[in-house]
């Protein structure tokens, strides 16, 4: 096999450039693939909203079992399971129908991916590897449907939680909302430093997964070449040093 350097791969130790908004409209033409499942993606943050309000109200309630009287406390402990009960029905719609909405953007995306790649000239293809180009379109995907299933989902919890968090301090005692309130924006600070922090390495750890793909297609594409010149040894060396350098990121 080749041993050439390859000069496709990126260069992660350039500066990042800031989110810009060429940027945002990219991300917005990737949450376009939800649009066709607005409907069904309404269902599931419905869903969402009601295993939030139940964490809201489990702290009330496991309070007033802690202190309520022997009379009321076989009523106290069926609220307390009814409500266990709704948010574990509530969860588990929640996860499916996210799931669902998630592999049918998935789908569209993967096929736009696809008929865009094809059409493109051969000078694209002769600057990259098809290894490369097969991560992209299997790993690179996936990361964007977890997005999609999980951080997002976990994103509009959190947000409603705050909300709904604030409101109920806000009923109870408007220092401590006052309280809660000056406190955030520091932690939201140090938040979005370390949010960045992250996505520089998380860039770095694709890079060199799709290298590391790179380098299994090119063996197995010619693998009757490795074994003619006895290269198994070199190729396994090759292939350790990108996985040791994707630990090392992790």
């Amino acid at each position: 096999m080749s041993r050439r350097r390859n000069t496709s791969q990126p260069d992660t130790d350039k500066k990042r450039k800031p989110l810009s908004l060429k940027d945002l409209s990219q991300l917005r033409k990737i949450f376009s693939y939800l649009r066709p499942h607005r409907v069904l993606w309404i269902v599931g943050f419905f869903f969402l909203l009601i295993t939030m309000g139940t964490s809201l109200l489990f702290p009330k309630l496991l309070g007033g079992l802690m202190s309520s009287s022997a009379v009321n406390l076989r009523g106290n402990m069926a609220q307390m399971m009814g409500l266990l009960a709704l948010q574990s029905v509530a969860g588990f719609f929640r996860v499916v129908i996210f799931v669902i909405v998630t592999e049918r953007a998935l789908a569209a995306l993967r096929e736009d991916l696809y008929g865009h790649l094809v059409h493109l000239p051969m000078s694209f293809f002769s600057s990259r590897r098809v290894g490369e180009l097969n991560s992209r379109v299997a790993s690179d995907t996936a990361q964007i449907g977890e997005t999609l299933t999980t951080t997002l989902a976990e994103f509009l919890r959190g947000l409603s939680m705050v909300i709904g968090g604030i409101a109920i301090l806000a009923f109870t005692s408007i220092k401590l909302t006052l309280f809660i309130v000056a406190v955030i924006p520091p932690f939201m600070i140090v938040t979005l430093f370390f949010g960045r922090f992250i996505r520089k390495y998380a860039k770095r750890v694709q890079d060199e997964v799709a290298a590391s793909n790179t380098i299994v297609e090119e063996t197995f594409a010619g693998i009757q070449t490795v074994k003619a010149f006895a290269n198994e040894a070199w190729e396994r060396s090759r292939y350790a040093k990108r996985i040791q350098n994707v630990v090392g990121l992790a």
